[in-house]
């Protein structure tokens, strides 16, 4: 089997489930991977028994992946993070303790987890709610899993916002050799910490929750500058992070027994994970979109922008001759009556046809230009990636 521990998500769905699931890894030259035991979007969960999960284990050891690697992500409808809603605490609290029983129905080891939000409730409370939860679930569940808190950009209330907090959380816990956390590369840089210094970055958790806690690393680029505190995926050296910091993640020694997936957007409703993997496998960037046809799209989109302003620009033409049919007569209502240097003084303050037209054409033109200079800006950063 390959060195490099790596992977992405993958799709889990009838009619070989399981099966599928790891056929499609296999198919990335994926030596690991990630999946949901169901949709991440709600609870529903169709029982194992249907889901292949003994054919996928003997694909998984024909092709020598190390079961204790695989990755399993939580549905997002979790949130531990606040008790405001003891209803709502309570159903979170069992979706994850069944999530925890699931994850080791199919043999895996490692449940990413978000940590949730604590809703205006402050940090403190988030804390609290976080590790009595994480206390229930895995004082019951007789499974030897572990749960990977998932660092998180820092939207609105989110916790799971530093290594400290982290640490905290676990510190806190009965069971905190049982709670490790999932590094997210865009989510850090969204939350203002330097990817292209990820030896600091490790570093710092080694300081906090210990490196040996590091059970999970999800590879993305940021659509977003550092520090935006967004979380937008990007392809892999398309984003703001960039393909040289984040083959450095990857190529890590420090990390070379964490699992690393990849979480990158789908291109045309295609993955792009074979060749992403491909591309850090050899260390070296692709340019493997198709930037013609992206360059020919936004160049499109330029000269429609560039035809729209010069339409607006007709438009200003239009109105301004009415201004200037308005103007004259209100002024040949009373013209007549004004004296020579009146009318003189009249005549130099309001434009004329002539003037007006001209204005028009060059705010026209000025919107034309400027339609013409969007189109190319946008070809030029696509390009530049």
């Amino acid at each position: 089997m390959d060195d490099l521990l790596i992977g992405s998500h993958v799709s889990m769905s009838a009619p070989n489930y399981y099966l599928g699931s790891v056929e499609e890894a296999v198919s990335y030259g994926s030596t690991t991977f990630m999946f949901y035991t169901g949709a991440p979007q709600n609870a529903f969960r169709s029982p194992l028994e249907k889901l292949m999960i003994k054919e996928g284990r003997a694909l998984l050891k024909k092709h020598h992946f190390d079961e204790s690697k695989i990755v399993v992500h939580a549905p997002y409808i979790i949130n531990i993070a606040n008790q405001l809603n003891k209803e709502n605490y309570d159903m979170a609290k069992s979706v994850l303790l069944n999530e925890v029983k699931r994850t080791a129905g199919f043999g895996c080891e490692i449940l990413v987890l978000h940590p949730g939000s604590h809703v205006n409730t402050g940090v403190e409370n988030g804390v609290d709610s976080i590790v009595k939860a994480l206390d229930w679930v895995l004082s019951q569940d007789g499974t030897k899993v572990k749960i990977a808190l998932e660092t998180m950009a820092g939207k609105g209330s989110e916790m799971g916002t530093s290594f400290e907090q982290m640490e905290e959380i676990i510190s806190k816990s009965k069971y905190s050799k049982r709670i490790g956390i999932c590094l997210d590369t865009c989510h850090i840089s969204d939350n203002n910490y330097d990817v292209s210094d990820f030896d600091k970055i490790l570093d710092n958790v080694e300081k906090t929750v210990g490196l040996k806690k590091l059970l999970v690393v999800h590879v993305n680029d940021s659509k977003n500058p550092i520090g935006a505190h967004k979380d937008r995926h990007e392809n892999i050296g398309y984003g703001e992070i960039g393909f040289e910091a984040l083959n450095a993640v990857v190529h890590n020694p420090r990390i070379k027994d964490v699992p690393k997936i990849l979480e990158t957007p789908y291109v045309d409703d295609k993955p792009p994970y074979k060749v992403e993997i491909e591309m850090l496998r050899a260390g070296e960037f692709k340019n493997w979109k198709d930037t013609n046809n992206v360059k020919e799209n936004w160049k499109d989109t330029g000269e429609q922008l560039g035809s729209s302003f010069k339409q607006f620009g007709k438009t200003v033409l239009k109105s301004a001759r009415t201004i200037v049919d308005k103007v004259d007569d209100h002024c040949n209502n009373d013209y007549d009556a004004r004296s020579e240097e009146e009318k003189e003084k009249k005549d130099s303050n309001v434009f004329n046809d002539g003037t007006w037209r001209e204005t028009g054409k060059d705010i026209g033109h000025a919107f034309a230009s400027l339609g013409k200079s969007i189109g190319n800006t946008f070809t030029g950063k696509r390009n530049k990636k």
